[in-house]
């Protein structure tokens, strides 16, 4: 017996035997094949990822049953991420919610949802509510549709005595894009810090169509004795290259508002027409103009503007100085990256 076993032995592994012959090579390949196939196992053992109609009805029981406000609110938000149109009457029934974050989070989902049946209860959230934020957040929902049967609603509540409110209305005009909120806008008085006119050039702009230039120029030009820089900025956004000739005019404008706002606008246009003019307000008697001017050259990026900024940048005050050098470097490099948060017109 003790012979046999060990002629067994001998056998196995003996040079003639089979499982010796294998190369390191495969015997590390079974090693992986035997490793992936227990991780296999294990993964298939475990429960997958929920799918999106797991995750919407999880969400929605949440936002339906949950006690607590927080849990309520995150369901809803979530909603809104996801996107899907199936939780919509559910969020529409949370607008009632007794929590204001709640329905808050709910308005801004059922606008993400861009979804027709929501334009009606948000519009009577807008109308009905007593809360401020409750109400902009409504405002902004509708514009967020992008659906044009919300704009009536919109207009129905220009006419608000907040600030904050009218802002919303304005900037949810603008994502809608109506050319019929183009007389609204206009008509809206002029603040004396002319904070809301911001949104409101910004929303002619993406309107584009049928909004009046000679009614942007007259609040640029400042004929009621008021001027409005933000015209330069709706100008602007309108694609107003045909406006060209009358900005540079507007250079010459005894409002040192008009010409600082002229200034960026022919600046921001970026057309060659202008550089010459612009030129010409390096020596204007207002700093804001001068550094304005100094901006724009850098936009347009044209190498006549290198030795009349040398000039200023010897003889002028520091901040001009400064400005003018660093001009001269940009006009000079071949990179020019144009930086909007720094150029708009000071008012």
């Amino acid at each position: 017996m003790k012979n046999n076993r060990l002629t067994y032995k001998n056998d196995c592994f003996s040079k003639g035997n089979p499982i010796k012959k294998l190369s390191k090579k495969t015997w590390l390949c079974i090693g992986i094949l035997i490793i992936f196939a227990l991780v296999s196992q294990n993964q298939a053992q475990k429960p997958g990822p929920k799918t999106r109609r797991e995750q919407i009805a999880q969400f929605e029981q949440i936002l339906s049953n949950s006690n607590d406000p927080v849990k309520r609110s995150e369901a809803a938000r979530r909603l809104g991420e996801i996107g899907n149109k199936k939780a919509t009457k559910t969020l529409i029934n949370a607008l009632g919610d007794e929590n204001e974050e709640v329905r808050l989070q709910s308005i801004l989902a059922l606008g993400q949802m861009r979804t027709k049946k929501a334009i009606l209860p948000l519009s009577k959230v807008l109308k009905n509510s007593t809360t401020s934020r409750i109400k902009s957040a409504s405002a902004f929902a509708l514009g967020l549709t992008r659906n044009r049967k919300a704009v009536k609603y919109l207009i129905a509540e220009l006419n608000t005595k907040d600030e904050a409110l009218k802002r919303s209305l304005v900037v949810a005009l603008g994502l809608l894009g109506d050319p019929s909120a183009v007389g609204p806008l206009l008509s809206l008085p002029h603040d004396k810090e002319h904070k809301t006119c911001a949104p409101i050039a910004i929303a002619l702009g993406q309107i584009k169509s049928k909004v009046p230039k000679d009614k942007l120029f007259k609040w640029l030009h400042g004929e009621n004795g008021d001027v409005c820089p933000n015209a330069a900025v709706a100008l602007v956004l309108i694609g107003g290259k045909r406006q060209v000739i009358p900005l540079i005019k507007e250079l010459n404008n005894r409002n040192a508002v008009s010409r600082r706002s002229a200034v960026f606008a022919l600046g921001a246009l970026k057309d060659k027409r202008a550089v010459l003019p612009i030129i010409e307000r390096l020596s204007d008697s207002d700093k804001g103009v001068r550094l304005g001017a100094i901006r724009a050259l850098v936009t347009l990026k044209d190498k006549r503007a290198i030795k009349p900024l040398e000039q200023i940048a010897k003889h002028d005050i520091p901040e001009i100085r400064t400005s003018a050098a660093e001009a001269i470097k940009s006009i000079k490099s071949k990179r020019n990256k144009y930086r909007q948060d720094l150029y708009f017109p000071n008012c």
